[in-house]
């Protein structure tokens, strides 16, 4: 039997053809009953001593496939929580969005108009979007964490560009402001409203 522990959530191991015999683990094994779940039973508690997955408690998932030699390759691996710690005193941390702006661009006017309109007709849009001109189209800064409905409005007429506050300062400094409202003083006269 070889083995190989690929990091603490994943054990490798390889049965010859005579081995996988012993364990009861051959191509006509039915991988579904009890004996067999037995079988391999013994098998983690066996190739798993000495690793990180020896002492794991939980759900584990097992993948077998069977070479054309004959030899069992099975790889074994944990789920481990999402909070928490895993072996080896690592711990598992969520890459969070920043809290903003957003950088959104538009390639034309069409496209920026109707995204302002439909901001201000759902109301997802909120105060203080900016808008400058930006090269051959146009782009808006957002200052807030996006709803889901403004977000959806805005990736359907234009595409994220950048986030955080290095990314609005590039977009301030290199383009024109146009409004510091747009949404407000444009888009609710194109949805047919007055402004706010």
């Amino acid at each position: 039997m070889r083995k190989k522990e690929i990091d603490p959530a994943h054990l490798l191991v390889i049965l010859n053809r005579q081995e996988a015999e012993i364990f009861g683990l051959d191509t006509a094994a039915n991988w579904g009953s009890s004996a067999c779940r037995l079988a391999v039973a013994r098998l983690f508690a066996a190739a798993s001593e000495g690793t990180g997955l020896a002492h794991v408690r939980g759900q584990i998932t097992i993948r077998a496939a069977q070479a054309e030699d004959g030899r069992l390759v099975l790889l074994f691996s944990t789920a481990f929580p999402v909070k928490g710690k895993l072996p080896g005193g690592r711990r598992v941390f969520r890459v969070k969005d920043p809290p903003g702006p957003y950088v959104y661009g538009f390639a034309d006017a069409g496209d920026l108009l109707d995204a302002l309109a439909q901001l201000s007709r759902t109301g997802a849009g909120g105060r203080g979007l900016r808008l400058v001109q930006w090269k051959s189209g146009y782009r808006l800064l957002l200052p807030f964490p996006l709803h889901s409905a403004a977000r959806a409005v805005l990736t359907e007429y234009g595409r994220l560009c950048g986030r955080g506050s290095g990314a609005a300062a590039y977009t301030l400094e290199h383009g024109k402001l146009l409004s510091s409202d747009a949404v407000r003083e444009i888009g609710a006269k194109l949805s047919g409203g007055t402004p706010l």
